[in-house]
């Protein structure tokens, strides 16, 4: 893609911040009036887009907020978190509406005709409510663990994925499920296309697949990312598909030609994208990453008088718009002198293979990965590294090996001899699913040597690569 393609679709405009807790959620309502964000510390804020202003706040989660999704007539709002509740919201904030689920939400998603809402569980459980009477219409086990749900845009079937890389499709009246595939790995997002009942898009590794989930085919691998992909959206119209990975880069796509047609990246994301949102009928898409707290505005070709310009201009102040600190639109600064928190190197195990470190001021070299080779003060222990860092490991890889080398470890330990270190993998495994690669790391430091010789027999490199920095091998 040559800049000025890159340059003529969209620029990088300005923040919103507020939010005290990492963003994991963002949603435009249907009539892009609002911008809803969901959060770690515990809130769900609702933007006014026009005036880049908090319109409100809700503090109902006891926990931190996981997903959220508007109904098609934007009408109702619907949260999960890790608290384990579901809350319906009507627009103006107020909750109309409490679901108690047995295990932490990982995802939520409406029906077409918005009467019906699904809700997927960590622990692999698909819920089926209906809004009206807030009745459980049907409950099952779809995965050994869930990742996200998206529904057709005729209502008619389901799709569900896995960090095994299982992606599933269920038949919305019998709730049977009618297709199965499998990716060899984790499948973190997915987005079901807003024009075509039959067509989705599936992330996997490094790629995007647009598969006909009508009759689980796949027709195309789109293939710009070289980092592993860890969020897929569609605009509201269907013309753009955008893709996020775990480099902080994000690629709009242009569909059904699929051509990428601007490739957005910028210092700010220094970890993996986490959520993206399309502007519903403007040339504004908003992203965050995995330890952002700030929504980033990215702005096509506005008019000078357009309301909405305003998110384009790089020198926007930082002034509130309502006066206060919880509203305001950020001048990103790309020039400041940089600091040496900034230069510290960003680390991505998701591919490590071998990684030598040497001592305070020299390169980290690394054979089959995607680490920048950059002079940096390097740790000697990869758990100190991530802390200070920010965490800048592919989770989704993480997960879906720790799945595996969990179920290596039952069938090497037919005496229960091992339970301890299984107990520890899996703690390791919910951790990661948190997004808490420190807990995670110290889980697996617990786990011991004979962890350490079932992930090497199983091949899992990730696993191994973490395994022994935490054992401080």
């Amino acid at each position: 893609m040559s800049k000025a393609s890159e340059s003529s679709e969209y620029l990088r405009g300005g923040q919103l911040v507020g939010h005290t807790g990492v963003i994991t959620d963002l949603h435009w309502s249907h009539d892009g009036m609002i911008l809803a964000s969901a959060s770690r510390d515990k809130t769900i804020r609702f933007w006014t887009t026009e005036h880049a202003a908090l319109l409100r706040e809700l503090t109902e989660h006891i926990s931190s907020v996981t997903c959220l999704a508007w109904s098609p007539s934007d009408e109702w709002l619907i949260s999960g978190s890790k608290d384990q509740d579901v809350c319906l919201w009507n627009r103006s904030g107020e909750k109309v509406g409490e679901f108690r689920h047995g295990d932490r939400i990982r995802s939520v998603a409406w029906s077409p005709n918005e009467s019906l809402f699904a809700v997927a569980e960590r622990n692999g459980t698909i819920h089926i409510w209906n809004r009206e009477n807030r009745q459980r219409v049907h409950r099952w086990i779809a995965h050994e663990r869930l990742n996200c749900l998206d529904w057709s845009n005729d209502g008619s079937l389901l799709l569900s994925s896995s960090p095994n890389g299982s992606v599933k499709v269920w038949d919305a009246d019998s709730w049977q499920m009618k297709h199965e595939t499998e990716f060899t790995e984790g499948v973190p997002s997915l987005t079901c296309s807003p024009c075509d009942p039959g067509l989705a898009v599936v992330a996997s590794g490094c790629h995007a697949c647009v598969m006909r989930i009508d009759r689980m085919e796949q027709e195309l691998i789109l293939e710009r990312h070289t980092e592993t992909i860890n969020y897929v959206c569609y605009s509201s119209d269907g013309t753009r598909l955008a893709t996020g990975a775990a480099d902080g880069k994000l690629l709009v796509w242009e569909c059904p030609t699929w051509k990428p047609i601007a490739e957005l990246s910028t210092s700010k994301h220094r970890s993996a994208l986490s959520a993206i949102a399309f502007h519903p009928s403007e040339p504004i898409v908003a992203s965050v990453c995995r330890r952002g707290r700030a929504i980033q505005f990215w702005v096509g070709e506005l008019p000078e008088e357009h309301p909405l310009a305003r998110l384009r201009d790089e020198a926007s102040s930082s002034a509130s718009a309502n006066g206060g600190p919880h509203s305001t639109l950020e001048r990103i600064e790309e020039d400041r002198p940089k600091t040496d928190t900034d230069r510290q190197t960003v680390i991505n195990i998701g591919n490590i293979e071998r990684l030598n470190m040497r001592n305070q001021g020299d390169e980290i070299k690394v054979t089959r990965g995607n680490v920048i080779n950059r002079s940096s003060n390097v740790r000697d222990n990869v758990l100190q590294t991530w802390n200070e860092q920010g965490g800048e490991i592919d989770l989704h890889s993480l997960i879906a090996e720790l799945t595996q080398l969990r179920a290596g470890m039952k069938q090497e330990d037919s005496s229960g001899e091992h339970d301890k270190e299984i107990g520890k993998v899996h703690e390791a495994e919910e951790a990661a699913s948190e997004g808490d690669d420190t807990k995670a790391m110290d889980c697996l430091s617990k786990a011991g040597q004979w962890t350490l010789s079932v992930a090497n027999k199983l091949g899992l490199v990730v696993v191994t690569a973490a395994l022994k920095k935490s054992l401080g091998l």
